[in-house]
This record gives C-alpha cells, sequence and structure tokens, in this order.
C-alpha cells in the first residue's frame, strides 16, 4: 500500500518536473514526504478544515505576503521565521537576483531580512487569478519544527537579546502591557521575560509573525503542499526540493545545524512557566502539532 502511495506521490511531482530529476533522489524521501502529506490530510478531515470544511472560507489576499515565488523555476515558499527562512532567502536570491552563493552566504541575515527580501516576489501581488494559478501549477514548500522549540528559539533570537531591533517593537509592548515599563522608563536595557512572552501567546487574538501558529501562516488544510519540509532533516530536504527544480548546479542550501542548539534549551524555558502556562502555551499550538506530528514530549 505505502508503495503504491509513493508511485503516486512520484506521479504527481513528473506533472512538473523532469523524471531524470525524480530519480536521483531516493524512493525513502518521497515515502516520508507522503507520510507527512497524508497526516495533514488526516488531520484536517477530521477538524473538518479546508476541503472538509461545511462552509469553506476564502483565503484573504493580505495572507498570501509571506508567500515568495520564483516564476523561473516554479516554485512559491510558504516563509515561517525561525525555520531556516534566512537561507531559502539566500537561495532565492540566487535564483532570481543572480547573487552568487558565497556572497549570499556571507550577508548578514539583517540584511537579507530588511533589505534584500524587499526584492522578492511575493505571491500577494499577482491577481487572484494569478495566485490561483501558481498554487494549482508550481512546487509549492513549506518548514516546520516542533512548535515549542520554535517559540523558545524565537525568543532566544528576538526578545533575549537587548540589542535586537525587536526590543523596539515586540518588545517594548511586552514590557509596556506586563510591568508598565514604558521606553522612557527602560534606559537599562530591561527585556521582556520567557514567561511574558508566553502570557502574550496566550492571550493575544493574532500573534507576531514570529510566535504565529502554522496553520494561521501557511494554511496547510487549504494549500495542498507537494513537500513538506521539517528542521530536523532541513538539510536533506531542501536538497532535495533543488533537485527537483533542476537548480542543482545553480545553488545549493546552506549547512544548518539541524535541531541545533535550541532542543537543550526548551525544557530550561519551560520550567520558567508555572503548570497553567505551559499547558495553555502547548493549546495553541496543539492543532499546529497535530497536523505535524509533534506532541508535547519536554519534561
Amino acid at each position: 500500500m505505502e508503495v503504491f502511495s509513493v508511485l503516486k506521490h512520484i506521479a504527481k511531482l513528473w506533472r512538473s518536473f523532469q523524471l531524470p530529476l525524480l530519480r536521483s533522489i531516493p524512493l525513502d524521501w518521497y515515502a516520508e514526504n507522503e507520510r507527512r502529506q497524508q497526516n495533514i490530510a488526516r488531520v484536517c478531515k477530521t477538524h473538518k478544515r479546508g476541503p472538509w470544511a461545511k462552509k469553506r472560507v476564502q483565503m484573504n489576499k493580505s495572507e498570501f505576503n509571506n508567500f515568495f515565488v520564483d516564476d523561473i523555476h516554479k516554485i512559491v515558499y510558504c516563509e515561517v521565521p525561525k525555520v531556516g527562512c534566512s537561507n531559502w532567502k539566500r537561495v532565492y536570491l540566487v535564483l532570481t537576483h543572480n547573487m552568487k552563493q558565497d556572497e549570499a552566504e556571507r550577508t548578514n541575515q539583517v540584511f537579507i531580512h530588511y533589505k534584500y527580501a524587499n526584492n522578492l516576489v511575493r505571491l500577494v501581488k499577482y491577481t487572484s487569478k494569478g495566485i490561483e494559478y501558481r498554487l494549482q501549477n508550481y512546487l509549492k514548500f513549506m518548514f516546520v519544527r516542533h512548535p515549542l522549540e520554535r517559540i523558545v528559539s524565537g525568543y532566544r533570537d528576538k526578545l533575549e537579546d537587548p540589542d535586537d531591533i525587536y526590543q523596539k517593537t515586540l518588545g517594548k509592548y511586552l514590557l509596556r502591557k506586563y510591568r508598565n515599563i514604558t521606553t522612557e522608563d527602560n534606559n537599562a536595557g530591561t527585556t521582556p521575560t520567557f514567561s511574558e512572552l508566553v502570557r502574550y501567546i496566550i492571550s493575544a487574538k493574532k500573534l507576531d509573525v514570529h510566535f504565529r501558529e502554522y496553520d494561521q501562516l501557511c494554511h496547510p488544510c487549504d494549500i495542498p503542499y507537494d513537500v513538506i519540509g521539517k528542521y530536523e532533516t532541513i538539510d536533506t530536504d531542501a536538497a532535495n526540493i533543488i533537485k527537483l527544480i533542476g537548480a542543482s548546479q545553480e545553488v545549493s542550501f546552506p549547512k544548518s545545524n539541524g535541531a541545533g542548539q535550541t532542543q537543550k534549551f526548551v525544557n530550561k524555558y519551560l520550567m520558567r512557566l508555572n503548570n497553567t502556562e505551559r499547558s495553555q502555551l502547548w493549546n495553541r499550538y496543539r492543532f499546529d502539532g497535530r497536523l505535524f506530528n509533534y506532541g508535547y514530549d519536554f519534561h
């Protein structure tokens, strides 16, 4: 049965890509990607989301602002912060803006996000028909990691560092909301605590993009992704996507730390929360966990 599913998965990709490109990728990778897709479909069906919803909700065009398009290689990438997005933007710059690989890898991520990324083409710029065409005909992919690992990574990167630009936006908001500290009062470089971030995550209607749910960022119940990459296997998944589009001679995905160091710190940060906060935090990301087969396995 699994062999049939894998062949069906390959046949689906064959419609858009040349057979020699598909042959260069191990069958077990296709099998794993098919399992990830089937799990998403199963969860969406159980929760009556996407095509299984009693009443389909049309996605607002603004929700495609974090989708990046390469019309040359026919790919659409849904950006998820803290899951290799800086490196995917580097890849896009090489593929679509003739940036050299070594230059892209040397470029500081602040410049990648706040300067060069403005030159990349976002799906939101197209007409409704243009968006629909690309979602139907291009290779679509997204990357995820354990939701709580991503939250800890986001906190360490954006809010624990007193010099990060996020201190002027979300950091400022959290200090004012939970400690009544204004910019004028904060001369000592005070930063928000992890508990304050979690209180915000639990209560906010719509989260900052660095902490927003995968379901809200990439809409996997509504968009049938061709590849679901994971941070734990990011180097392999990224390399195979690049092979699928026939761009291996043009670009390679910059080496990552894989699961990185954050896994080691997750328990440390979760222990700063009380039981109610930990429970409510996981409730916020429980659906994401189900979609991508992550559980609450921290102690």
